[in-house]
């Protein structure tokens, strides 16, 4: 502990010298470093400087770690906007293939549903509901994952992975 005291004090007094040099009040440096020892001349600018050091690197650091985690939050978005592109494209083509579920869909949904029925146009088919209205999608949508569940579930499960690991580099970050 007195060996880190010391060399800490004299950390202390070579900052000294070179603040004083810098204004050019010193002519024998090793004179004046021995006797800013002997004498323990004070240096408050010193500690001064190291919190301002200190502060100035907290600072770049936390601008760093926002920087990562809003690229890393942009990545995510990304990702989820992919998965769920292809989720939508996944459900039109079941629709386009099984277009007898959106008509099932349409009968209870039309049975139950006010936003439903305010939103469909009963003279077009369901398909064309479908295709037509993007509203009518959330509607139609739990009808065609439950016709083809594994197609769903395999796109679902590939992106989750994807989105899990960008999660944890997040929660890296603000560790």
């Amino acid at each position: 502990m007195r060996k880190r005291h010391c060399c800490n004090m004299s950390v202390k007094k070579i900052h000294l010298l070179r603040r004083k040099q810098g204004s050019g009040k010193i002519e024998n440096s090793t004179g004046f470093l021995l006797q800013a020892i002997r004498q323990n001349y004070a240096n408050p600018e010193f500690m001064q400087e190291l919190q301002r050091g200190a502060f100035e690197v907290r600072q770049q650091t936390k601008q760093e770690s926002e920087k990562q985690v809003k690229a890393l939050t942009q990545q995510k978005s990304n990702i989820e906007k992919a998965r769920d592109q292809e989720l939508d494209q996944l459900r039109g083509q079941v629709a386009a293939e099984a277009s007898a579920i959106l008509d099932e869909a349409a009968g209870e949904l039309l049975a139950v549903d006010n936003g439903f029925r305010f939103l469909y146009k009963r003279d077009k088919t369901a398909l064309e509901n479908y295709q037509a209205r993007p509203a009518l999608q959330v509607f139609f949508n739990p009808y065609l994952e439950r016709q083809e569940p594994a197609r769903f579930e395999a796109i679902k499960q590939r992106y989750m992975g994807e989105i899990a690991a960008v999660d944890e580099q997040i929660a890296a970050i603000g560790d």
